[in-house]
């Protein structure tokens, strides 16, 4: 039986009656953020973002009664509107690397002949990739050897 994480995941969907760059700006310059984030009456003396992958966002929330409520996150994927949308890119990255993977795979096919007659004539080369990818392998098997386990 497989084990389920104990994730939340929260999902705002709204729709706005502007333009996606004001309400895209809205989202990630702190001084927008700053206007309207968290509930009534409540004020934000401290917000700080930096809109990109990897990039931090902290908000804090004060109450009328004047406890701090502080929001953090990561932008984990960020684009912004002038550049598409993540769908699209994703569909052009996809689409590049088959094109990539199998103008490679050809090229290999096609002179894969050619590549066997070079190797059987400098036999040098056989004997160093053994030896590297030896290497490799083997420093590769230490490293999971002594990476510390992690519960699943």
């Amino acid at each position: 039986m497989s084990q389920v994480k104990n994730e939340r995941i929260v999902v705002i969907t709204r729709v706005f009656n502007a333009p996606r760059s004001r309400v895209f700006a809205a989202w990630t310059e702190a001084e927008h953020l700053a206007r309207w984030f968290g509930p009534k009456r409540f004020t934000v003396p401290s917000c700080e973002t930096d809109p990109r992958p990897g990039g931090a966002f902290r908000v804090c929330m004060r109450s009328p009664e004047g406890r701090d409520f502080w929001v953090r996150g990561v932008f984990r994927q960020f684009v912004a509107p002038e550049r598409g949308s993540v769908f699209l890119q994703s569909l052009t990255l996809g689409f590049t690397q088959i094109a990539v993977s199998f103008s490679i795979n050809l090229l290999i096919v096609l002179f894969g002949a050619a590549l066997a007659a070079w190797f059987a004539q400098h036999r040098l080369w056989l004997v160093v990739q053994r030896y590297v990818m030896g290497f490799v392998l083997g420093a590769l098997a230490v490293r999971l050897a002594l990476e510390p386990r992690r519960a699943a």
